[in-house]
């Protein structure tokens, strides 16, 4: 549920540390596919990773790793519910395969703030937070910037 605040969060200025916090409740710290060439659990073929995947039961809470703006909020045709924060300085974070995102667009959002409840929407192969860091747009490797 939102908080009951009279100012809208879009009106706050993102409080950005630059020091990513873990994206899901402690206690779901294994990865189960990583960054990079993997083959694909839905297809059998070699396909690029771009971020990493986060077993977790349904329903478990999903948090921005840090502060920032939410640029997308949406149901996506291959990552289900997901979410992507823009942290400035060119950093951005995705969240995918939410059961629910509880932020929308232009929301700004804390460190630690939950957004969402972990899922298996759109191609998933079960319950699990696709976590990816961009720079620039490019997806880089997000243990470099997170660690479990």
């Amino acid at each position: 549920s939102q908080s009951g605040t009279s100012t809208p969060s879009s009106n706050k200025t993102p409080v950005v540390t630059g020091k990513y916090a873990w994206p899901t409740e402690s206690g779901y710290t294994k990865i189960s596919s990583y960054f990079g060439w993997r083959t694909s659990p839905l297809t059998g073929k070699p396909e690029f990773h771009n971020g990493v995947d986060i077993p977790a039961a349904y329903g478990t809470a999903i948090y921005a790793v840090d502060g920032g703006t939410v640029i997308i909020s949406e149901r996506h045709y291959s990552y289900g519910n997901c979410i992507v924060i823009d942290h400035g300085n060119g950093l951005s974070t995705l969240y995918a395969h939410n059961t629910k995102n509880l932020v929308k667009v232009g929301d700004v959002v804390d460190k630690g703030q939950q957004i969402a409840t972990c899922g298996s929407t759109g191609d998933s192969s079960g319950n699990h937070c696709h976590f990816s860091v961009r720079v620039d747009g490019s997806p880089v490797n997000p243990l470099n910037y997170v660690s479990n």
